[in-house]
């Protein structure tokens, strides 16, 4: 990215926990990750979504 824009400035990357409240946040200078959205299958608490749309959130082997 530097070599075709140098002026380009990459945003902060921040993670935490979101109490599964959103997964992904992103502005011009900041993206913010949920990592209680990865936690798999076997995590006690898991968002309440659609088994199809949590898939999206495990690794791909």
């Amino acid at each position: 990215m530097k070599y075709y824009y140098p002026d380009f400035k990459p945003p902060v990357i921040k993670t935490m926990l979101t109490g599964l409240e959103t997964d992904l946040y992103v502005s011009d200078s900041l993206i913010v990750i949920g990592l209680d959205y990865y936690l798999g299958k076997g995590a006690k608490y898991r968002p309440n979504m659609y088994e199809y749309m949590l898939r999206r959130y495990e690794k791909i082997l």
